[in-house]
């Protein structure tokens, strides 16, 4: 959660750095570390116990962009510093949800390019074999190769996505 530049409930001041301030895990409400002292460590928002918002963090096992394992729970990556950590257990299965979203979209376009790749390949072939060449060869077997080349990479994406945890 981004909390430089936000305002602290409690004294309406804006959070300098973000090691300043922390956040009640059950309101989301944004506090200054010396306010949340100050209020006996209560929510002024919803008046509960103060829970550290870090019990409830959620770490990714793996890079959602490069794949790169994350074993140490790191808060982002370690080859790509994409983030790795969600503040809620429902903000990651919202976010592994789009992922698959991701990547079924790689998988459907594969299997089109796969397809275009077929009638190329065979539209060649038809010519070849039926003797007219009126069809452009060469720019039906550059059409096959370039749409199997795009297939083949679309299916690698759905796979490495489709592995996301």
């Amino acid at each position: 959660m981004q909390l430089a530049g936000v305002d602290c409930e409690f004294c309406h001041q804006g959070v300098a750095f973000e090691n300043d301030a922390t956040w009640c895990a059950a309101c989301r409400t944004v506090l200054h570390r010396s306010c949340l002292a100050s209020t006996l460590n209560h929510c002024p928002i919803c008046r509960r116990v103060y829970e550290a918002p870090e019990r409830h963090f959620v770490f990714s096992a793996m890079c959602p962009v490069c794949a790169a394992p994350n074993p140490s729970r790191l808060a982002e990556c370690s080859v790509c510093r994409t983030p790795t950590r969600w503040d809620t257990a429902a903000a990651y299965d919202e976010f592994r949800a789009h992922m698959k979203g991701v990547a079924l979209w790689y998988l459907l376009r594969g299997l089109v390019g796969l397809i275009g790749a077929g009638v190329c390949t065979a539209l060649v072939l038809a010519s070849l074999l039926g003797g007219t060449m009126g069809t452009p060869t060469g720019w039906l077997i550059g059409g096959a190769m370039l749409l199997l080349t795009d297939a083949i990479i679309s299916f690698i994406k759905c796979r490495t996505i489709g592995k996301f945890r």
